[in-house]
């Protein structure tokens, strides 16, 4: 198994926050996704990652799981606790390839300076799928995690820049600061992990000469 731990150049995070609907936070030392009380914190993931010939990730199955320092052998977003968690279910999709997602302009009423979302928050803007979903079960701060990009999130962002986004139910729950890419020291990181595939796996034909396969 190869772990890839991608250049800072590769991805981007940010926050967005309805109490400060109209504010960019491209530049921010904490991330947080969830709800609390009335205010709803969306988190938004872009990677646009470089290419990697004959990188084949580890796809591993769908379905709910925690986000804990190592427990999967899937590519990752991996981060750090601040100092409030809460625990809680918390869904990834993707946001729809057409709208262009401006890091640096996008707020919880605009995806860029031009463009205002479907309706704020940007939860009406997504890829008609089931989201992928995850039970965030870090409870204390200064706790290393990871959340898997799933097997359709990183198969995707191998072939072209995808925009993702964390949110939760509309339970009050999940109301978690961590550390963003920005963070001195424990910044947050994107990991790949899978393996290189051999020339010979790529072309079964042995010699070209005699095409023996």
């Amino acid at each position: 198994m190869t772990a890839i731990t991608v250049a800072s150049s590769e991805f981007e995070d940010t926050v967005i926050l309805s109490n400060s609907a109209t504010t960019n936070y491209v530049n921010t030392t904490m991330l947080t996704f969830g709800r609390s009380g009335v205010n709803r914190y969306n988190l938004i993931l872009q990677l646009e990652l470089a290419k990697r010939p004959r990188f084949i990730p580890y796809l591993g199955g769908s379905g709910n799981a925690a986000a804990n320092i190592g427990y999967t052998a899937e590519s990752a977003f991996a981060s750090r606790t601040a100092f409030l968690a809460s625990p809680g279910l918390a869904f990834i999709s993707q946001i729809d390839p057409a709208i262009n997602v401006d890091m640096s302009g996008v707020t919880y009423n605009k995806a860029n300076s031009g463009l205002n979302w479907t309706s704020a928050g940007g939860l009406d803007d997504l890829v008609d799928e089931t989201p992928e979903n995850f039970t965030f079960d870090q409870t204390s701060a200064n706790q290393d995690f990871d959340v898997r990009l799933s097997a359709r999130y990183t198969r995707r962002a191998l072939f072209g820049k995808i925009t993702l986004i964390f949110y939760n139910n509309d339970a009050d729950d999940v109301t978690t600061l961590f550390s963003s890419q920005e963070t001195s020291g424990n910044a947050a990181e994107i990991i790949l992990r899978g393996r290189y595939a051999t020339r010979n796996r790529e072309n079964g034909v042995r010699s070209r000469k005699y095409a023996v396969r």
